[in-house]
């Protein structure tokens, strides 16, 4: 069964060949596809107009970030071994933090989507080159959504403390929309909006508008029907406990 992944669609695109299409973020409702609030940054404004949306807190920590002689590497087509560098240490920051790690098929679809120019891999390195912050993006040209992001938190063998942390990805954070929007980007997306209040604080204290979208699968033929109510079957019962 061929599968087709879509992002950001503004309409219906007929699929060639595939039997079941994934849609991630699209901008219309469907029917399978789910409802998500994410926000959106407006990257047509000018630097003094996003930077005037952050608090004085969060600018001071901008400035106390550049003190730090921070350097923001950006890697527009990152290698498999870059690629593979960024799984090892988003995997010890899931494992920390008790979340979801970065498997087999998330590095695949990352591969996928590089080899169509729709990946965007991005770091923050101290003078001493030891990453303090990963973040990697799903892009269009248009938009640029957070997809990954991970820490130094994890490594108990890091000499930065986490206020030193915090204003990095902050930092790492800014840079990459002045990146995106001198790109010609329209659209910086945070990613979603989560039930976790600090994860969510943190996702609009760069301002913006919470916007809806819909993620989600589309069955275009018997078999991959029933694929996905197999899928949500299943889904249904872990999450039931059965």
């Amino acid at each position: 069964m061929e599968i087709q992944q879509i992002y950001f669609a503004d309409y219906e695109t007929p699929p060639s060949k595939a039997q079941l299409v994934g849609y991630t973020y699209a901008l219309k409702q469907r029917h399978f596809l789910k409802e998500i609030k994410t926000v959106w940054i407006d990257l047509t404004e000018n630097k003094e107009m996003l930077l005037g949306q952050l608090s004085k807190r969060d600018q001071a920590k901008l400035r106390r970030a550049e003190k730090e002689r921070l350097k923001v590497i950006v890697q527009e087509k990152p290698s498999d071994a870059e690629l593979l560098e960024f799984q090892k240490y988003y995997n010890q920051f899931a494992r920390s933090k008790n979340i979801y790690t970065c498997n087999f098929f998330h590095y695949t679809t990352m591969q996928l989507l590089r080899e169509q120019g729709g990946l965007t891999l991005t770091k923050i390195i101290t003078e001493q080159e030891e990453t303090l912050c990963y973040r990697l993006y799903i892009v269009d040209g248009k938009t640029a959504m957070s997809l990954y992001v991970a820490t130094a938190q994890h490594n108990q063998n890091n000499e930065h403390n986490r206020q030193a942390i915090n204003y990095a990805n902050r930092y790492l954070w800014w840079k990459n929309i002045l990146y995106f929007k001198n790109q010609g980007y329209d659209i910086y997306d945070v990613g979603g909006l989560t039930d976790v209040p600090s994860i969510q604080e943190f996702k609009q204290s760069f301002g913006g508008q919470i916007v809806n979208v819909y993620s989600g699968y589309i069955p275009y033929s018997v078999i991959s029907n029933l694929v996905l109510k197999i899928r949500d079957f299943r889904f249904n019962k872990v999450r039931k406990g059965s």
